[in-house]
């Protein structure tokens, strides 16, 4: 059973969360996310394309609004009627006061957007281009990459390459900004994720605002790690209605796949229908989101053909006691296929899962609980999460982390609670962060480490030092690292042992050329292990350097 008593989720007043000029602080604020290790690769790598190229909000249209993954859709409708009525946005400040942003969302996604006047995405032509390699103790582990992103115009190059598996793509867009034109390896995400959402997405609740998804529709992949999709594909914007469509032939053994959206944008609502097919599937989907009063309302409902099965999701959020009250339900079929499906879900898979899920998401806590159920077995479990920040200086904070999961009653899941404690504290360039971490599971499991971080204009470093008691590979905790753009790395902290690490990064200005330089070192051993705890009990260590240039 859940805990029966939790601190009260009710924040003190004028508590915020430490936010500002922390990158992978504003990516958690505006996805929802309670810990960079919930985040993946292509989230990162969309938000770091972002930074290069804002999105100039007094221009978008809905449809850009929502492929931006800045904004939800009670900000969108509410962002359009400001700027309908009162003109456009011309500064963080005033973007605050508008209805569902508030100063600290507003801070957090400012790095992001234009408030400037002229073509949506504000960029110009460029080329950047980055070389990494990383050597390690394992020959297995040791990897090369290399990646260059040109845009010039209206045309966006993007190539990559990683220990020979190779990613290519081009965008070209129209003149009028409103049609794109795709070649090569590329994402699709629709509607809530049931129809189609390609390449990784995690499960699991992460906050209330991770209930509903944010579709991006079609975009070119960025990150080292490739896609699965390779093929054509071509997006319209008319306004009112939106279209795509996309073929990826099956190429490297992969099954082809292709698919289709058309979608209406009324003044406070989204329509939309999809479908995709592939050796494996038939998929049709109709989803929606309607904005009534300060309420967002969101759903899909989605049949596969060939095997006869249906997913269905559906939710809600509205603004409360000075925070987001959001509810999520889910039915997904037990033959329903789970390819290419990125929607909600408490498992690994959204399929054979009948769920429900609440959550409170204020100034300085979030408070989840789901209760999900497998409708093959009929097995049953129950989560709670709860999240506390508490800000005693401008410079100084403490978040409390609190995740308890039963196991499925009638299984031989032994479950899992967990809490986390990151204390940090900042001044100037400097700031540090200690973090303790516990789990019980199969067995106890604790973790703590402390970092160092200094900032400046042109350069910065860190260093690290942990220590770690994790003897079964359920207790497991993983642990998010600092790395070069393009690499995201979270440890897997399993053994009795330590691990030590460094990160240095610095930038150099010539005319219109910038360059960056990142160096990362590692290394972690397990000396505390008893014999025969574990087969590979030999230490790991590695470098990484990698380098930028971005030119006119």
């Amino acid at each position: 059973m859940l805990i029966a008593a939790i601190i009260s989720a009710v924040p003190p007043a004028g508590a915020q969360p430490p936010g500002g000029k922390d990158y992978i602080a504003n990516v958690l604020r505006i996805t929802g996310a309670g810990s960079a290790e919930e985040l993946d690769s292509e989230v990162l790598e969309h938000f770091e394309h972002l930074k290069n190229h804002p999105l100039r909000i007094n221009n978008a249209s809905v449809r850009t609004l929502e492929k931006s993954q800045l904004l939800s859709g009670y900000q969108i409708f509410t962002l359009r009627e400001y700027i309908r009525t009162s003109g456009a946005v011309t500064s963080v400040s005033e973007l605050s006061l508008i209805d569902g942003f508030g100063g600290g969302y507003a801070q957090a996604i400012s790095p992001f957007v234009s408030m400037d006047a002229g073509k949506v995405y504000a960029d110009s032509a460029g080329i950047r281009a980055e070389a990494s390699v990383k050597l390690t103790s394992s020959r297995s582990t040791s990897d090369h990459g290399v990646r260059a992103f040109v845009t010039a115009r209206r045309t966006e190059i993007t190539v990559s390459e990683r220990s020979g598996a190779a990613c290519a793509g081009i965008a070209m867009y129209s003149k009028s900004g409103r049609t794109c034109y795709y070649a090569g390896n590329f994402n699709v995400r629709t509607g809530q994720g049931l129809a189609m959402w390609s390449n990784f997405s995690l499960s699991g609740f992460s906050g209330a605002s991770s209930f509903c998804r944010r579709a991006q529709g079609i975009t070119l992949s960025r990150g080292f790690s490739g896609t699965r999709l390779r093929g054509l594909a071509a997006e319209t914007d008319r306004g009112r209605v939106s279209f795509l469509s996309f073929i990826s032939p099956g190429f490297s053994g992969e099954d082809a796949v292709g698919g289709a959206e058309v979608s209406y944008y009324g003044d406070n609502y989204k329509a939309g229908i999809s479908s995709v097919a592939s050796g494996a599937m038939l998929k049709t989907s109709a989803d929606a989101r309607v904005c009534i009063k300060g309420t967002d309302l969101f759903g899909e409902f989605c049949r596969d053909w060939r095997s006869g099965s249906v997913a269905v999701v559906c939710g809600s959020s509205l603004e409360f006691l000075s925070g987001t009250l959001s509810i999520l339900g889910r039915a997904y079929g037990k033959t329903f296929p789970a390819d290419y499906t990125g929607a909600v879900r408490s498992r690994s898979k959204a399929s054979d899962e009948l769920a429900v899920t609440t959550g409170y998401e204020g100034r300085s806590s979030c408070i989840v609980v789901d209760i999900s159920k497998k409708q093959s077995s009929g097995q049953s479990r129950a989560k709670l999460l709860y999240d506390r920040t508490i800000l005693f200086t401008q410079s100084a904070s403490l978040l409390v982390r609190c995740t308890v999961t039963e196991p499925f009653r009638g299984s031989t899941d032994t479950g899992r609670e967990e809490m986390r404690a990151d204390f940090s504290l900042g001044k100037g360039l400097f700031s540090t962060v200690f973090r303790l971490q516990g789990v019980h599971g199969q067995g106890f499991a604790g973790l703590m480490y402390a970092e160092g971080v200094m900032r400046q204009e042109k350069w910065g470093a860190s260093a690290r030092m942990v220590r770690f008691d994790a003897r079964a590979w359920s207790d497991r905790i993983y642990m998010y690292e600092r790395d070069a753009p393009g690499n995201f790395s979270v440890s897997t902290c399993y053994g009795n042992g330590y691990s030590v690490s460094s990160f240095v990064w610095a930038s150099l200005r010539i005319k219109k050329n910038n360059l960056k330089a990142y160096l990362k070192a590692f290394y972690m051993a397990y000396p505390f292990d008893p014999p025969g705890q574990r087969k590979d009990t030999e230490p790991k260590g590695g470098v990484r350097l990698q380098l930028t240039w971005k030119g006119f």
